[in-house]
């Protein structure tokens, strides 16, 4: 069975004089190198978390990336000419788990300020084998006839 850890990050990254705001709280399977399965759903949650593609690292790399990615395409992007409101920016990122019967329900929820007159909300549900290690798709769940209805 997977056992939980928050790894919480809480840091202004500033480029160009613009700061910006971090807030992670990434719900971390601790255990997930006993089996291949929880191996497999740490590192999807991961790159569903952090919005990373073909990352291979730990936590904190993926922190690291997150970070620098974001700074390069948002903050890179700015002149000075832009407005001071306009670069006010947040990303606050949280998720949880837990466990039902034989699946681990993950949920992402996101909140993002890039400038601007409001910002930018998500949630997502990621459902897994916590068997298998991999993500289930309405097609695991319910036969032909079922999906129809």
């Amino acid at each position: 069975m997977p056992q939980f850890d928050i790894v919480v990050t809480d840091t202004v990254a500033v480029r160009g004089g613009i700061p910006c705001r971090f807030q992670y709280a990434f719900t971390s399977i601790a255990n997930a190198d006993e089996a291949p399965a929880l191996q497999a759903i740490q590192e999807s949650n991961m790159l569903y978390f952090f919005g990373l593609e073909h990352f291979q690292g730990g936590v904190q790399e993926a922190v690291d990336w997150s970070i620098g990615q974001f700074m390069d395409e948002y903050i890179g992007t700015l002149d000075e000419s832009v407005p001071q409101w306009e670069t006010e920016m947040e990303m606050a990122v949280e998720s949880e788990a837990r466990v039902v019967d034989t699946l681990l329900v993950y949920t992402i929820s996101s909140s993002n300020y890039t400038g601007g007159a409001h910002g930018m909300y998500s949630i997502n549900c990621h459902n897994y084998s916590i068997a298998g290690g991999y993500e289930l798709a309405l097609s695991d769940l319910f036969d032909a006839a079922r999906q129809e209805a």
